[in-house]
């Protein structure tokens, strides 16, 4: 089957629970590789939170998703 058209929606740092159920999902339909999540999910982040991610969490090489998610929602 094919699947219909879907994009992940861009992070702006509002609701990060929904976004990432959203990113969970979109990964799970797309059979996205657990190693290749965090590199797909930074192209979706926007202002600040890609301000972010590049200064200070991607150096520090955690960039596994869900340690990204954990620091969005707590």
């Amino acid at each position: 089957n094919k699947l219909p058209k879907m994009e992940l929606p861009i992070f702006d740092g509002g609701n990060p629970r929904e976004w990432i159920r959203k990113a969970n999902e979109y990964f799970k339909i797309h059979g996205i590789e657990e190693d290749m999540k965090a590199e797909i999910a930074e192209l979706y982040f926007k202002d600040k939170v890609d301000i972010w991610f590049h200064r200070g969490f991607q150096w520090k090489g955690e960039d596994s998703l869900d340690r990204i998610s954990n620091f969005f929602v707590h």
